[in-house]
């Protein structure tokens, strides 16, 4: 496996873990710059597909 896919699949991971980066990090002992580095070289290849993650929010209005 070259480094690509590992980031690659570390990447994956990260995103079926349902935790934010920085606690994804924590645990798996990777600097949060690293994981950054590699999610945006990924969004600029154009043969590989990293799509941002957003969660969805709910608007409570105070009555």
């Amino acid at each position: 496996m070259n480094k690509s896919e590992h980031w690659q699949a570390v990447i994956e991971q990260w995103k079926a873990s349902g935790l934010t980066q920085k606690h994804f990090c924590a645990k798996e002992d990777i600097k949060v710059a690293t994981l950054h580095y590699w999610i945006k070289k990924f969004r600029t290849d154009d043969s590989v597909s990293v799509e941002p993650a957003f969660l969805p929010i709910r608007s409570v209005s105070a009555q």
